[in-house]
This record gives structure tokens, C-alpha cells and sequence, in this order.
């Protein structure tokens, strides 16, 4: 083809200068998170993956927990504990995952009218916390936590194989020490001394959950997911036919209605009628 005259109609692209990232100067700066799905147990269990944030500063693990595969409820588990126990960080960075980032190119109306695409259960939640999401273009951006998990994979797995655990939730006790112990003898020193840690919110259950928004029946019932809930009249309001309402799914599989900041008595089966509230 070359003797030809005919090029490639594929362009090399400019060779550009690539250098190591500086890491985040203060602690809760920034946060990788990612999953690792391997067989931590060997032949003794199930095929298990672990999920972990990772602090860009110190190199520490805050969190990190085994789960059958990776989703969104898993991630709402370590945010919820991370902001229990150290608050919330300015940023986190991670990959283009579905639990993340929307990967469609689907536009509802309402999405093409404000301008806005409304963003994944997780985003949302980081959106309410005023966390930024830093999206990773390709694998070897986000190659410290991905080295992480190689160091995990011969050393978290040795210690299982030495405990013996051969299901979840003995993998998991085996993690919990596990972790103290590797911060403590591979931590580095950030570059300054202040932490960037924000204090976490007071109504965690309501953000690290699954939000869903429904139209209430004329018989004031509300339906999602093939389940009914009965709304019962409220003191401020005898009824609620037509209103838009937020139902709120704990990660426990609890739910809660509300109507803009007043949580609706409700009961699962839209038959039985419970008296307004007192």
C-alpha cells in the first residue's frame, strides 16, 4: 500500500511527555476507591471482591470490605463507615464504573430541559456531601490503588490461607486486623500536617441510601418495584393523590416516604389503613 501512495487512514498520534502525579499534600485531600475481584480464598470459598478507599496523602486504607461483586450498595457501605469515622474528603478518584458515572447516552425530557444529566445513586450522594468525582481516563491513572491491590493480593491472601477463612465473613475478621496493621507500617507522612477531613453530615441514612421519586395514586398509595405502601392522612395535609414524593431504600432494604421534609407514616401492602398522625 505504501508502494502505492495509499496511507494508513489511521493517525499516530503526537508522542507527549508523561510524568508521575504529585500526591495529595493533606490527608482526606483526595481518595481513590476502586474493587478487586479475585480469589482471595483460593480453592477453599467463593470468588469474592474486595472494595477500598485508599488516601492519596498517607497511602492508608480507611476502609476497605469484602463483597460478592461490586455495586453500588457495597460503595455506600465504606462511604457511610469513612464518614463515621474520619468525615468527608474533598475529592474522590476513580474509574468510569457504572456506579459512578453515567455511561449512556439516553437523555429523558426533563434531563434535555434543564441542561443537566441527573447523575447515579452514588454521585448523588457526593453531590449532597459537596465531594468532587475525578474521573480516571485509563487504567494506569489510577495506578496506586491498582498497585495496592497487587500488594493485597500476595499479602492479604497469605494471611487468609494462614486463618483459614473460607467464606465472607471470616475473610472479613481477617481484614479488619489485617488493616491496622498495614497502615501502620506503610503510611507515609503527607507534605502538611493539616488534615482537609469535613465534618460529615447528621442525616447519613439519608444520603448514603437509594432515592427514588414517585406520584402518589388517587387512593393514596405509592407504588415501586411491585410493593404498595399506604399512605395514611397526615395532620397537615388529608391528602396526598398526586403529589411527588421521595422514597428513601436504606441500605438495610428499610424504606422511608417523604413529602419535601415531613417523613409520611406509611404500611407495605396499600390495604390496611393507619390513622393520621398524632
Amino acid at each position: 500500500m505504501r508502494s502505492a501512495g495509499i496511507a494508513s487512514p489511521r493517525k499516530r498520534r503526537a508522542p507527549t511527555h508523561r510524568q508521575r502525579r504529585l500526591a495529595r499534600a493533606r490527608e482526606g485531600e483526595m481518595l481513590l476507591l476502586d474493587a478487586s475481584l479475585h480469589r482471595w480464598l483460593e480453592d477453599r470459598g467463593p470468588q469474592l471482591t474486595l472494595l477500598g478507599f485508599l488516601d492519596d496523602a498517607t497511602r492508608k486504607v480507611p476502609v476497605a470490605e469484602f463483597f460478592p461483586t461490586e455495586d453500588a450498595r457495597g460503595y455506600f457501605r465504606l462511604l457511610r463507615r469513612l464518614l463515621r469515622r474520619c468525615g468527608a474528603p474533598l475529592s474522590f478518584y476513580g474509574d468510569r464504573h457504572g456506579v459512578f458515572v453515567r455511561n449512556d447516552d439516553h437523555w429523558s425530557l426533563e434531563e434535555q430541559l434543564v441542561g443537566r444529566r441527573q447523575p447515579t445513586q452514588f454521585g448523588r450522594a457526593l453531590d449532597q456531601l459537596g465531594v468532587t468525582y475525578i474521573a480516571a481516563q485509563s487504567p494506569q491513572a489510577k495506578g496506586r490503588i491498582e498497585r495496592l491491590w497487587g500488594t493485597f493480593q500476595d499479602r492479604l491472601t497469605s494471611e487468609l490461607r494462614l486463618a483459614g477463612a473460607s467464606d465472607i465473613e471470616s475473610a472479613n475478621q481477617v481484614l479488619r486486623r489485617f488493616l491496622p496493621d498495614y497502615n501502620r507500617r506503610f503510611a507515609r507522612r503527607p507534605r502538611q500536617t493539616e488534615k482537609a477531613w469535613r465534618p460529615a453530615p447528621a442525616e447519613l441514612d439519608r444520603i448514603c441510601c437509594f432515592h427514588h421519586q414517585r406520584s402518589v395514586s388517587n387512593d393514596n398509595v405509592v407504588q415501586w418495584e411491585g410493593r404498595r405502601f399506604q399512605i395514611p392522612p397526615h395532620s397537615q395535609r388529608f391528602s396526598f393523590a398526586g403529589a411527588k414524593v421521595q422514597l428513601y431504600e436504606s441500605l438495610e432494604g428499610k424504606v422511608a416516604i417523604y413529602y419535601g421534609d415531613n417523613k409520611l407514616h406509611h404500611t407495605e401492602g396499600g390495604d390496611i389503613f393507619i390513622g393520621p398522625l398524632g
